[in-house]
């Protein structure tokens, strides 16, 4: 699991964002009953998918820190609703009352 995360980081400081991504994921599949290391991944994919512009899945990475991590819920609603605003025009009216309430 160890291995999985560190090539996973070395990749991602290399450039190869794909290949990063790919890692986090087998490192989160690899173990289920440390949900801390899935939060870590979840952060790291987070920031891999905004690197690539990709707003919605990194949306889909803070949505499931906001849900599942009790670390701080403050910076994940911010992380989500940014994500949002990013994609402004792709939301859906239940996506944009979900932003408002988030930014509130």
């Amino acid at each position: 699991m160890v291995v999985r995360l560190l090539n996973a980081r070395y990749n991602l400081l290399m450039g190869d964002v794909d290949a990063a991504l790919d890692w986090y994921g087998r490192a989160v599949s690899a173990h289920n009953d440390w949900k801390q290391l899935h939060h870590f991944c979840y952060w790291e994919m987070a920031w891999a998918h905004l690197f690539k512009l990709d707003w919605a899945a990194a949306r889909e990475q803070y949505d499931k820190l906001l849900d599942q991590s009790r670390w701080s819920k403050a910076i994940y609603a911010y992380h989500v609703a940014a994500t949002m605003c990013m994609e402004d025009g792709a939301l859906t009216e239940e996506q944009r009352k979900r932003q408002k309430q988030l930014m509130t």
